[in-house]
């Protein structure tokens, strides 16, 4: 502690945790892109791209000024940096990725801005909680419906595509089962009852409709966190119930999968029924591992500090499906451990944070259910890559790449910083003895 107080007063008399949080992004960025220009040798892509990257980060540091939230701040600017360099050393075109950036960043500050509105008009009314819950059932459905006149790409319809603009709908309606789940246990008007109806009904509905389209890896995502969220923030043990219904159906799908595919044979391999009968048999008993194990080689090319840029793996799907083992050979397998510790961090902010204070308002169920989905897709993606579970499509949140995902990590960055500094003095502090006033360093 004597030298970090000897190195702050050098930095300056009085540092705060927003300083702290800032100039830790400062040092983050500048590493991460030095070691994209090693690979690229493009000097002004990479200052260009860095500097847009490091004003965003500021911005999101500046909006808590607790150990807590500054700590969570550099996790998050550290994912989606690292996520950031890894989009130019894949050679992904610069202006795409900094309009990418400038626009989920807007997008970032206008629910950031909306979100007191939200909760006074939606959540401490009982007509606003039944209205937004029905309007977002409708919403997703004409999503759902309008899939179905999309293009297919790699066997599922995801994307709606405009000029030449894609837009993942499907990350459209994880935000909108995402704000239900916020919405449900956060209202005071909705009984314990009513909750475990209305998980059960957008499970039901999303799965049901994302089978059809073929997006199994959105599909599981959806049910995870429904399943983990229903049993977290339920008022009574209902959770254990929801937990061994999911079960139930899980199972079932797997038995009449098996049952049903060696009768396949001879029927309209155009058919929806067919189409998820033949797609949960082959995700189950997936026997081609072509991709995980080149995926597997690029993690081991990698060693500990990255491969040099003349031994590189082309490692397929690199900037979504397999962007983590991607990062371990671009960056080293320390890179690797370091955003697992980090995605372990972030869930432990949760429950240290706001679990444990009993804290229930509607930014913290918010910044809850982000955790949890930000954790459950890293988890799926780090096994897919290590060859430990099947591969279901998804990308890794800050690490792959994607506008409609990159929006979406935006703003699940800035609600989960932001809900430190609502109730600052109520969360826990992050050391045992905790500094007093906004200070670090005196």
């Amino acid at each position: 502690m004597e030298v970090l107080s000897k190195i702050s007063g050098i930095l300056s008399d009085k540092m705060t945790y927003k300083q702290l949080s800032a100039i830790a992004s400062a040092i983050i960025t500048v590493i991460c892109f030095f070691r994209a220009y090693i690979f690229t040798k493009e000097l002004l892509i990479c200052m260009t791209v860095g500097m847009i990257l490091l004003i965003t980060d500021i911005m999101l540091c500046s909006l808590d000024d607790t150990a807590q939230g500054a700590a969570v701040c550099i996790v998050l600017v550290l994912l989606n940096t690292s996520g950031a360099a890894l989009s130019v050393m894949n050679n992904t075109n610069s202006v795409k990725l900094i309009t990418i950036i400038i626009v989920s960043v807007i997008f970032a500050v206008v629910f950031y801005r909306i979100l007191p509105y939200i909760v006074k008009f939606v959540i401490n009314s009982e007509l606003g909680t039944n209205i937004t819950l029905y309007s977002m059932i409708g919403v997703t459905l004409v999503v759902y419906t309008v899939l179905f006149f999309c293009k297919e790409v790699n066997g599922a319809r995801a994307w709606l595509f405009i000029g030449g603009i894609s837009i993942q709908l499907t990350e459209i309606t994880k935000m909108i089962c995402i704000l239900a789940l916020s919405i449900i246990f956060a209202s005071k008007y909705l009984s314990t009852k009513c909750q475990f109806i209305w998980c059960l009904g957008f499970l039901i509905m999303n799965v049901s409709f994302l089978a059809v389209h073929n997006e199994f890896g959105t599909a599981c995502i959806i049910t995870l966190v429904i399943t983990i969220i229903h049993f977290l923030f339920s008022r009574k043990r209902r959770g254990i119930i929801f937990i061994v219904i999911v079960i139930l159906l899980v199972m079932t799908a797997v038995i009449v999968s098996d049952v049903l595919y060696p009768r396949l044979e001879g029927l309209d391999t155009e058919n929806i029924a067919v189409k998820i009968v033949n797609k949960i048999y082959t995700r189950v008993h997936q026997s081609d591992n072509y991709q995980t194990d080149l995926a597997a080689l690029g993690i081991i090319n990698g060693g500990l500090f990255g491969a040099s840029s003349d031994y590189i793996i082309d490692i397929p799907v690199r900037d979504s499906d397999f962007a983590f083992a991607n990062l371990c050979q671009y960056f080293g397998n320390l890179s690797g451990i370091i955003v697992i510790c980090c995605f372990i961090f972030v869930i432990y902010s949760l429950y240290r944070y706001f679990i444990q204070t009993e804290r229930f308002d509607y930014r913290f169920h918010l910044a809850g259910v982000f955790i949890i989905t930000i954790t459950i897709q890293a988890i799926i993606v780090i096994f897919t890559n290590t060859g430990l579970f099947p591969v279901v499509g998804i990308g890794m949140p800050y690490v792959s790449e994607g506008g409609s995902q990159n929006i979406l990590n935006y703003i699940m960055a800035v609600t989960i910083v932001s809900a430190f500094s609502s109730h600052s003095d109520e969360i826990r502090p992050l050391f045992k003895k905790r500094t007093k006033g906004k200070e670090i360093f005196a």
